[in-house]
């Protein structure tokens, strides 16, 4: 239960504190080559583009693939997206030369995303991304044969700070060998920092025990305020207590301070040391073996309930020797407030 306690904090902690819903693009180039890579000149062959030589004009046809993702954890609404910026990816050093194609699993953007064009951009129209959903778009652009196309992503979305952009060309390689083997990541490093996860999350555990128990106990101690209060207001209502006598008013002052279960437990205590046995074994249990036992074996049976001194502590029983007895008038006086407060009281059982 504790652990799951402490799992259950941590939770809260991280839901309320860390963690946030909100709908993230990210737009990441998949292909960008060459539609006719020829490297050597070859007599008679000619490469043109509407009528243009584009081996005269230095020019070439770019193919480029990009894939545009939502890859948040909560959907982006089409009134999220600003119209006067329209989202969508900038193209430098190439121009567009046809209508891109789009490619997608998710029906709804199949039926609904259009993609409009300019000279140098495109611009995908406001749709409902639901986090997961992606769409792949193909495009065909010209542009220098010695200088390979950029492009940057544009547009405003509400809640984005920034449109995510990863291009191929700038994709990091992997580390080195010895770094991947000594660097911060590698497994021999996270093992040699077991001993110092294990301390921190003993620290986080008694940090959060700590927490409860400050956020835990003000709430426990109004608690116990407020059910002193209605036990109080409840003697208050019945005047033949507040008249009674002294025993009387005793046990209703335990009662409102403590709870119910203490007239309970006196009850059963009472119950017990009233029968035969046990005020035998009491008062003979200097003279046989066989009658310590018996006075053994009822200490023991009432060990969950409160002992002879804590009664004595509460003047309900007076103790001389090995001589235990209810305060005159005590156990009288418990039934009758325990039927006034409606308190059943049960006779205990021998274990």
């Amino acid at each position: 239960m504790a652990v799951v306690a402490l799992l259950s904090m941590g939770l809260a902690i991280y839901l309320g504190f860390f963690y946030e819903k909100k709908g993230e693009i990210t737009i990441s180039v998949d292909a960008l080559s060459r539609v006719f890579d020829v490297h050597q000149p070859v007599g008679g062959l000619e490469i043109s583009y509407a009528g243009e030589n584009l081996r005269i004009a230095k020019k070439t046809l770019w193919s480029l693939s990009f894939t545009v993702r939502n890859s948040g954890n909560a959907e982006i609404k089409k009134s999220d997206f600003d119209d006067q910026v329209p989202f969508g990816l900038r193209i430098n050093g190439a121009s567009l030369v046809e209508q891109p194609s789009i490619k997608t699993k998710v029906d709804y953007l199949q039926q609904q995303l259009r993609i409009t064009t300019a000279n140098d951009s495109i611009a995908l129209v406001p749709v409902i991304w639901e986090p997961g959903d992606e769409v792949k778009v193909d495009l065909l652009l010209l542009g220098s044969d010695s200088v390979r196309p950029s492009m940057s992503p544009v547009g405003k979305i509400a809640g984005i700070k920034k449109i995510a952009f990863i291009d191929i060309d700038k994709i990091p390689s992997g580390p080195p060998t010895w770094e991947k083997v000594l660097g911060p990541d590698s497994y021999l490093v996270q093992l040699a920092r077991l001993p110092i996860y294990f301390i921190g999350a003993i620290v986080f555990a008694l940090l959060t025990l700590m927490l409860l128990a400050i956020v835990i106990s003000p709430i426990a101690l109004l608690a116990e305020r407020s059910q002193k209060a209605q036990r109080a207001k409840l003697i208050s209502t019945h005047l033949e207590i507040n008249h009674g006598n002294a025993i009387l008013k005793k046990l209703a002052d335990i009662y409102v301070e403590r709870g119910e279960h203490v007239l309970k437990d006196f009850g059963e205590f009472a119950v017990d040391l009233a029968k035969p046995e046990t005020s035998e074994a009491i008062a003979n249990c200097s003279k046989s073996d066989a009658n310590k036992k018996v006075l053994a074996d009822w200490k023991q049976t009432n060990r969950l309930r409160f002992d002879a001194d804590k009664w004595r502590s509460l003047g309900l029983v007076e103790v001389k020797d090995v001589s235990i007895t209810p305060v005159d008038g005590a156990d009288e006086a418990n039934r009758t407030l325990c039927s006034l407060l409606k308190i059943e009281l049960t006779t205990a059982k021998n274990d």
